[in-house]
Order: structure tokens, then C-alpha cells, then sequence
């Protein structure tokens, strides 16, 4: 008599596939095909393949790779966007994982660092609500349910905080901060059961105190506190409350901010740090959009260089900070000065914590002070000009109050750069703080903010010609009439001088808008591998203007490039082209601007708004249309005949290529495993890639490669030749810069694979086993890719 077979499980198919090296792709559709014939709905089969992966995970130590990737997988987080639904829901897998009752700390991390590529990912814009919410119904969370999820998000940080903190953002930091910034809807106390809100605002006080105990300089710390603050303040205004223990006096924050504004006047006679924040864990409004501001600045709604939001988001938080003094019982005059000292200590905040230290003291680079001086002492008294031209600012005030106020504010800000956060009087003429007063007095002082005499008052030996308004300089002139590349990089210099940064910012949008209209293919070129590779150079830009004022543009140019045409000057113009290509990806990709690309590329129907997202997908010849599938036969003929021809690179729209390149090189493979070729003949023609005619397509292959490898079993021979195709790619020749940086995450996920698997026992073996060596050399991938690691403190 046979024995009735045990009915599979999502947790049995799911251990099994584990055990078996299964890959991701096959683990998912065997997990459907259970829930199918168990009967499982949607929600029931979500639960399932969710639990089976945490308990899993839970159960094993360290959590095996292989079932990471499984976790990636069934959030969507694969190497093209799919239009199928997600096995699971970031935010259902989140919600289990934080309702576990003894969550592991590393499993936490995992699950949240999933999550979080997956709201950084390309495709996250058209899914974030999903994303974020915990709840486990389908709709949108509920805000009861919202406000539970900070709770415990809030919690699971402070139980897994580690001291010192890191540089970088631990995974449950990361989730707060994106779920706190981008909230799937607006946050708030109605309907909130008491228990719940109590719950949350005590997780927040912990946390809060947490990070004030430790004390870290790092950039994101800042960030999170504000935010849990600002979340504190909404629920205290809503409904009257305090915190745990009343008041708050935020002593142990480092930030001269929180010690040096009170409650009160903030006049020019009072004694210099004698001023607390007692606001019942209100945060300064002012200090949030500032932050926002120079954190996000190219954010079509939160940051600087969209002028209309900036000035009606300044306008509004000065206005709070206003009515928030005179309802404690100050005066219209303190209100304005206290509300000014705010934008003044808020705005100056990174460069007095990083200049005159060494960054290893701060964790700030040099191009993050650059980027924080030109938001504080030019790019912000621009904005605050345009936002004093608005004589309805403040109800009652006078364009002379205002900037009585405002001097006045400038008086007390001078007093507190003697004081240190320990109350400790500091010598004022010691040089970074002299020099800090005296640019932001000159910013101020030249868009006509306060008049020359307080300043010269103001400043350490500033004289009067120094600070009256300066005539722009024509840097458009300069770019047009040069055409030398070492000329245009000379120019660009000049972005560390605070002065002349806006007026070159304008003279790069028009520069580049003239040379688009012109077709002057080489000098647009020029001028994108020099914005694309100068150091911090397009971060100042983008404080001054949109990204899309000079994206759109380009974009638009690429468009309509036809490589026939023949007035595009020496060289071939597929060459220039590919440059102009890499600086509109890493526009996009330095900036995040992945979230919103119709916005900044000017419209969403055009080529490079549906490429960019999809740069490394693979297609199956029988998908493309003959223009594609003729593009695809003729370079792998080429490449592996007598080398690309001239009748080739005439025929071949540039637009085509980079959409199919990782086809063409997936073909390479397919001829590889077959034996049609021979290893050789592989690298011969995968060393074309390093050419000019196709360096530019090197992201999309070799981002596309770096999936191919995680998705391969470690056992599979097909890895060898994979494997040979990052000796070419990317060890054989360097990268181009541009390209390095494009690419740079990918590789640091290929060190991860290949450390995981070149350090593992082989199946079966003794535990004396040597694990196998790495494949190529792995030290030397390591050394591309650490330049763009985080900066460790």
C-alpha cells in the first residue's frame, strides 16, 4: 500500500527551493503554482511565501544569501520593470516583520534594506504608496495603521542602535526617514486611538533621546531628528499634548541651533547662550524646510532650485515661527528677529560644524561645504530677496522692519559664534568663524538684504566695496566663444566662488539651450563630460537652477540626433553623442531624479524617458521590430567578424543601440554556452565595448551582466564565461568616469556576490575545505569601487 503524498506548502517548496540552489525566478512561479492548487488567494498566498521567508530567515545565522535574494525577488526589486503584481508587498512584508514577537535585529535590517531599494528603485514613483504602507488590506494604509507602523519602525531603531552610530543610515533609519519624508498620506491624529498615540510619541521621545545621548555628526542623524521632532510637534499641536516628560530642553543636541533660540526675544542685548528650546518637542519649522531644501534641492517640491516652491515654502515657515513667538508672549519685533535667527543658524549649520576640522571629525567632504556655502551665503539671500518682495510676508510689517529684524538677528548671530554648544566662550576671530560671518554678511549684504554700514559693523575687516551688489558676469559669452574642452573645464572652475555662482549657473542654461538650438554637437559635448565629471560642479549648479532648464534641452537634442548628418565636426558623432547620453544618466542618477523623469526631461512620451528606467533589459529577438532585430544581427556579425564597419555605425541609430546593447551581449553568451564561439572569441569581441563608438553603453551591459550573475546558481558553468565578461568590461581597461560612477552600485554588489560565494565550503566538503578561489581579481574590483563608498568617520 503506497503512503498519500504530503501535500506541498509555501514553506515547504520555499525550504526546499532554498536547499537546492533554486533560483529566485523558478522559487517564485513554484510558490504560485502551490498557491494555485491549495486553493490560496492573493492575500492568503501573500502571507504564506512572507512567513516562510521570515521564519527562515529567523532561523538561520548568519541569513544565507541565496535567501536574501528570494526576499529582493518577491518585492519587485528584479533587473527590468514588470508591469506582474509583486509576490509580496514591500509594505505587508515590512508590517510582519516589525509584528514578529522577537524579531532578530539583523533580520529587521535585511527586510528594511530591501525595502528601501525598493522606494529608491527607478519604477517605485507609480508604486510608493504600496511601498510604504503596512497595513494588509490592498488599499492604501489607513492612517491608524500608518501611525502604528512609525511606532514600531521608531522602536525597532532604537532597540537595534549601535554606538557609535555609522555614517551612513542603519536600514530602520533609512525606512523612518523615507516613511516620515514621503508618507503615502498625510499623517495625523484623527481618529488615532489614545493608546496607539501614546505609544508613538514615546517611541519617538526614545529616540530622540537616543540620538541626542550619542551624539554623532553625521549628516543623516540631523535629518531624523528633525523629522521625528517635526512628527512630535504636528501630534502636540493637534490635540495639546506633551511628551513622556513635559518639556523638552534639548541640551545634549549639538547643534548651536537648539541652545541659542528661545522662546523669547532674541534681541541683541541678551547675554550670548543663554537661550533654550522649550517647545513641548516642537521642531523649528524653519530649521525643516531649510534642511529639506539643501538635502533634496532639486525636489520639484521641497527643494531650492525650483524658486516659486522655495520662496512659498520659506515664506510659510517664517510666518509659523512668527505666530508661534507672538502666542507665547513676544513681541512683533522678537518674533521677526527670533523667526530670522532661525534661517541664519539653520542655513549655516554643516559649514560651522565643517569648516576649520578635519572631515574625518565631521564626516563632511570637501564638495558637501562647498555645496553648504553656496546655499548659505548666495543661493538662500536670493530666494530670501524674492520673498521679501512679497510685502504681505508678515501682517504689519514694514519692508524696514523686516530688515531692522533681520540685522538685528545678525547682531545675535555674531555673539553666538563666541559660544560654543557647552556654553563655553571660543575666540571669535579664530578664522572658520570669522570667515563664516563675514561670507554670509557679503551674501547679504550684496542682494541688498542689510545695508552696507551693518555690515562692515558686522564683519571681521570687511570694507564697503566688498559687500555693495556686484554686476553679473557674462559666463555665457565666455562658453560661446570658446570651443576648446580644456577651456570650458577652466571656466567651470570658477563654481567655488561664491560671487560669481548664480551668474554661472545662467550661463550654463543658456550656453547649452544656444548650442542645442544650433546643433553644435562637439561643444555640447565638451561642456557634458565636463558637468558630469568636475567635482560638486553640477551640485551648485542645481542650486541656482532646475535640472530640467538644462536636461530638457538635451533631451530633447538627443532625440532628434541623427548620426548622417555631417556638420557635427572632427570625430565620429556617435563619440560625442554617447557623452552627452552619460552626463543625462548621471543627472539623473546623482540627483534621484529617476522619481519624476517626465518632470525634469520635459515630457514622457520621448525616448529617454522609457530607456532610462530600463537601461540593462534584455529582449527576446522575436520582440524587437525589424529596425532593432537588423541592429542586433549586424553588430554581432561585425564584432565577430573583420570589426565594425563604416556602412554600420552610418546606418545605426544611436538611439537603437543603447536599447539593445545588452541584447547584442547577451547574444555573445547564448553563442558562448552553445559552443559557436570559443572564450577567445568572446573577449575579442566584448573588447569593442571599450571603444568610444560603444563605451556609453557600458551601464546598461554591465548592469545588466551584474543581474545575470546574481541570478546564476554558483554551480553553473555559464558562470565562466560570464565571469570572463567582467574581466573585459570592467577590469581589462579602466572605466570611463562617468561610466564608474553609473555603474558603481552594481559593482559593489557583484564584490558582495563573489566575497559570499569565493568564501563558502563547497556542498558536501569537510569543513576543512579551502573554499574556491575568486574568479578574477577581486581586490582590484574592489579598489574601482571604493572611491564611491561612503566616507566612514
Amino acid at each position: 500500500m503506497t503512503r498519500p503524498a504530503t501535500p506541498r506548502t509555501v514553506e515547504s517548496v520555499t525550504t526546499a527551493c532554498w536547499s537546492r540552489n533554486v533560483d529566485p525566478s523558478t522559487w517564485e512561479s513554484l510558490v504560485r503554482q502551490v498557491g494555485a492548487s491549495n486553493s490560496l488567494n492573493g492575500l492568503q498566498l501573500e502571507s504564506q511565501a512572507c512567513s516562510s521567508l521570515l521564519n527562515l530567515l529567523s532561523s538561520t545565522s548568519p541569513p544565507p544569501p541565496l535567501l536574501n535574494t528570494y526576499l529582493h525577488h518577491s518585492i519587485g526589486l528584479k533587473d527590468s520593470p514588470s508591469s506582474s503584481k509583486t509576490l509580496i508587498r514591500p509594505g505587508f512584508l515590512v508590517r510582519q516583520t516589525l509584528n514578529l514577537s522577537l524579531p532578530r535585529s539583523n533580520v529587521v535590517d535585511l527586510v528594511l534594506h530591501a525595502v528601501n531599494g525598493a522606494i529608491d528603485s527607478p519604477h517605485a514613483s507609480s508604486r510608493l504608496t504600496a511601498i510604504l504602507q503596512g497595513g494588509s488590506k490592498p488599499t492604501p494604509s489607513s492612517n491608524k495603521d500608518l501611525v502604528r507602523l512609525i511606532g514600531q519602525a521608531t522602536s525597532a531603531f532604537t532597540s537595534s542602535a549601535v554606538s557609535p552610530l555609522p555614517t551612513s543610515p542603519p536600514p530602520t533609519a533609512k525606512y523612518l526617514q523615507l516613511l516620515l519624508s514621503r508618507p503615502p498620506i498625510p499623517i495625523s491624529s484623527a481618529g488615532i486611538e489614545q493608546n496607539d498615540e501614546e505609544v508613538l510619541l514615546k517611541s519617538v521621545d526614545r529616540a530622540v533621546a537616543l540620538l541626542n545621548k550619542l551624539g554623532s555628526k553625521a549628516v543623516w542623524v540631523d535629518d531624523l531628528r528633525t523629522r521625528l521632532l517635526s512628527l512630535q510637534r504636528a501630534f502636540s499641536d493637534q490635540n495639546g499634548l506633551q511628551s513622556e516628560e513635559g518639556d523638552i530642553v534639548m541640551e545634549d543636541h549639538h547643534s548651536d541651533l537648539t541652545h541659542l533660540i528661545g522662546s523669547g526675544s532674541a534681541s541683541a542685548g541678551s547675554t550670548p547662550g543663554s537661550h533654550s528650546l522649550h517647545s513641548s518637542g516642537k521642531m523649528l519649522e524653519i530649521s525643516a524646510v531649510i534642511n529639506e531644501q539643501l538635502n533634496n534641492p532639486t525636489s520639484p517640491t521641497t527643494g531650492i532650485s525650483n524658486t516659486s516652491t522655495a520662496i512659498g515654502r520659506l515664506a510659510s515657515a517664517f510666518r509659523t515661527s512668527v505666530k508661534d513667538t507672538l502666542s507665547r508672549g513676544g513681541t512683533p519685533e522678537a518674533a521677526r528677529e527670533h523667526a530670522w535667527l532661525e534661517v541664519l543658524l539653520s542655513s549655516t549649520e554643516k559649514v560651522r560644524r565643517g569648516r576649520g576640522k578635519p572631515a574625518v571629525d565631521t564626516g563632511l567632504d570637501e564638495g558637501e561645504l562647498v555645496i553648504a556655502e553656496a546655499f548659505a551665503y548666495a543661493r538662500l539671500p536670493e530666494v530670501i530677496r524674492s520673498m521679501l518682495a512679497n510685502r504681505g510676508l508678515v501682517e504689519g510689517a514694514t519692508p524696514e522692519s523686516l530688515q531692522m529684524s533681520l540685522e538685528a538677528a545678525f547682531r545675535n548671530f555674531k555673539a553666538t559664534l563666541s559660544v560654543s554648544p557647552g556654553g563655553e566662550t571660543t575666540d571669535f576671530h579664530e578664522k572658520p568663524l570669522s570667515a563664516v560671518l563675514n561670507s554670509l554678511v557679503t551674501g547679504y549684504c550684496r542682494e541688498e538684504l542689510i545695508s552696507v554700514d551693518v555690515g562692515v559693523s558686522l564683519g571681521d575687516n570687511l570694507h564697503p566695496e566688498d559687500l555693495i551688489p556686484q554686476l553679473p558676469q557674462d559666463f555665457y559669452s565666455q562658453f560661446v566663444t570658446e570651443g576648446d574642452p580644456d577651456q570650458l573645464r577652466s571656466v567651470l572652475e570658477a563654481v567655488t566662488a561664491v560671487s560669481t555662482q548664480s551668474s554661472l549657473a545662467q550661463g550654463v542654461q543658456m550656453a547649452i539651450e544656444s548650442w542645442t538650438r544650433d546643433h553644435d554637437l562637439s561643444t555640447l559635448a565638451s561642456m557634458c563630460s565636463a558637468l558630469g565629471t568636475l567635482p560638486y560642479t553640477l551640485d551648485v549648479m542645481f542650486l541656482f537652477i532646475e535640472p530640467r532648464a538644462i536636461l530638457k534641452p538635451v533631451c530633447e537634442f538627443l532625440e532628434a540626433f541623427d548620426a548622417a548628418v555631417e556638420n557635427f565636426g572632427e570625430g565620429h558623432p556617435i563619440e560625442r553623442f554617447g557623452a552627452i547620453v552619460l552626463f543625462l544618466q548621471i543627472a539623473v542618477s546623482r540627483f534621484a531624479l529617476h522619481r519624476d523623469l517626465p518632470h525634469h526631461l520635459g515630457g514622457g512620451n520621448g525616448f529617454f524617458c522609457r530607456w532610462i528606467p530600463s537601461i540593462s533589459v534584455v529582449y527576446a529577438l522575436s520582440d524587437l521590430d525589424e529596425e532593432a532585430k537588423s541592429v542586433v544581427d549586424g553588430w554581432v556579425a561585425d564584432l565577430f567578424g573583420e570589426g565594425i564597419s563604416d556602412d554600420l555605425m552610418q546606418s545605426t541609430k544611436p538611439q537603437v543601440l543603447l536599447r539593445v546593447a545588452p541584447t547584442i551581449c547577451k547574444q555573445f553568451l547564448a553563442a558562448t554556452q552553445a559552443g559557436v564561439i570559443d572564450i577567445d572569441s568572446l573577449r575579442d569581441a566584448s573588447g569593442y565595448f571599450h571603444q568610444d563608438l560603444l563605451s556609453f553603453t557600458l551601464p546598461g551591459v554591465i548592469r545588466w551582466l551584474v543581474g545575470e550573475i546574481r541570478r546564476t546558481v554558483s554551480s553553473s558553468p555559464t558562470l565562466v564565461a560570464m565571469y570572463e565578461l567582467v574581466k573585459v568590461f570592467v577590469l581589462s581597461e579602466p572605466l570611463p568616469e562617468m561610466v564608474q560612477e553609473l555603474v558603481s552600485t552594481d559593482l559593489m554588489a557583484l564584490v558582495s556576490i563573489v566575497t559570499a560565494s569565493s568564501s563558502a565550503v563547497p556542498g558536501g566538503a569537510a569543513a576543512a575545505t579551502a573554499p574556491p578561489p575568486p574568479p578574477f581579481d577581486l581586490a582590484k574590483l574592489d579598489k574601482i569601487v571604493d572611491p564611491f563608498r561612503p566616507v566612514k568617520v
